[in-house]
């Protein structure tokens, strides 16, 4: 009888160790910084570089998200962030890159981006024809501000949701995460165009 049991509870455990170490292989292991744990500035000392992004009159702070160790850990692990400051996670190929809210702790707006066929003051043209002569200018100007058009927003996503990953509708090259209702206070929907500089 005792070996039944020993046997029982060496298949238990055996079983545990398996579930654990499965467990593990799933999640990406990722350190969270020390400074992650509180609100920050985008000029902040977190060793990421920052850029803005404007859209008309409201300019937005964000730390770029550039190595995949950035775009995996994103703003996982902050309590929280400034209601006009973001993460701009950038991606060397365009694609449907999804995000999700793996250790996240507070509801964000994810608004993903797409190089935009503009004219020298970010308008988008609807055209690539109808540029002409601005066609250089756009190009020359693009180089220094990036014009970047909205492809697809999330609203709102909560922390719950992990482990849904949120996808574009649309192929895009950078993903926008800000704290939840920032687009909508900000007039960002579809189609709005953003500034890179």
């Amino acid at each position: 009888m005792r070996h039944i049991i020993l046997i029982g509870l060496g298949i238990t455990l055996g079983l545990f160790v398996l579930l654990g170490m499965q467990n593990r292989a799933e999640a990406p292991a990722v350190s969270v910084p020390d400074n992650a744990a509180g609100e920050f500035s985008a000029g902040n000392d977190t060793g990421q570089k920052s850029v803005t992004l404007s859209f008309g009159k409201v300019s937005i702070p964000v730390l770029l998200a550039t190595t995949k160790e950035e775009r995996i850990l994103g703003l996982g692990g902050r309590e929280s962030i400034y209601d006009n400051e973001g993460m701009l996670f950038v991606f060397e190929t365009s694609d449907y890159h999804g995000i999700w809210m793996s250790g996240m702790r507070f509801p964000i707006d994810i608004v993903w981006l797409s190089p935009a066929q503009t004219d020298a003051d970010c308008t988008p043209v609807v055209e690539p024809q109808e540029l002409g002569s601005l066609q250089g200018t756009a190009r020359n100007y693009a180089e220094e501000n990036k014009c970047l058009i909205v492809v697809d927003i999330k609203e709102n996503v909560a922390p719950e949701t992990y482990p849904t990953v949120f996808s574009p509708m649309k192929a895009a090259s950078y993903v926008l995460e800000m704290k939840g209702g920032a687009a909508a206070r900000n007039d960002i929907t579809i189609g709005s165009v953003l500034t890179l500089k």
